[in-house]
C-alpha cells in the first residue's frame, strides 16, 4: 500500500494515515539496522546482539560491538531516506517523520539500557544520521515530485 498521499485529509488531521506511516518508518529503520549489524558482525566476527541496536553506553570504537553500532546507524540513514520516499513522499513531512523516528529510538534505547545516553559519540552518530536521512529524504521526495507527469495526448481525426 502507498501511504504517502496526504497527512492532512479533507477533514483535517488523519491519524489513521499518520500512525501506519510512523510504524512503517520505525519498522524499516530497525529491519535495516538489524540487518546491517548482522552483516557488519560477520566481517568483524562479532555475534549479533541487541546491545548493538539499543545500548546507549556507546564508546568510540572501544570494541567491535561499538564500531558495528556506530557504522550501522550511519549506513542506515541513506537507506532510511528511501523508506521515507515510499512511505511519506512529501518533502515537508520528511523532517517530522525523521525526528519522530529518532525520538522513538531514543525512548526505546533509554528503556533498554535503563539509562539516558551520555556518550557524545552516541549523540553524534544519531544526529549525523538524522541529518543525512532528512536531507537525502527531502531531496529524493522533491525529485519524485518534480518528475514530468505524462500527459495523454488526444488526437482528433
Amino acid at each position: 500500500p502507498y501511504f504517502g498521499t496526504r497527512m492532512l485529509d479533507i477533514t483535517g488531521w488523519d491519524p489513521r494515515l499518520i500512525i501506519p506511516q510512523i510504524v512503517g518508518v520505525q519498522v524499516g529503520f530497525y529491519l535495516c539496522l538489524g540487518l546491517l549489524s548482522i552483516l557488519f558482525g560477520m566481517f568483524f566476527d562479532a555475534p549479533p546482539s541487541l546491545h548493538q541496536l539499543f545500548d546507549v553506553r556507546l564508546r568510540f570504537f572501544q570494541d567491535a560491538q561499538s564500531g558495528i553500532a556506530m557504522v550501522s546507524v550511519l549506513v542506515a540513514a541513506p537507506i532510511g531516506a528511501f523508506f521515507l520516499v515510499y512511505l511519506v513522499s512529501r518533502p515537508k513531512k520528511v523532517l517530522d517523520f525523521t525526528v519522530t523516528k529518532f525520538l522513538i529510538h531514543l525512548v526505546i534505547c533509554c528503556a533498554y539500557s535503563s539509562a539516558f545516553p551520555l556518550s557524545w559519540i552516541w549523540w553524534l552518530c544519531n544526529i549525523v544520521s538524522l541529518i543525512i536521512e532528512t536531507l537525502l529524504g527531502e531531496y529524493l521526495c522533491v525529485r519524485r515530485e518534480m518528475k514530468k507527469i505524462p500527459s495523454l495526448s488526444v488526437t482528433t481525426v
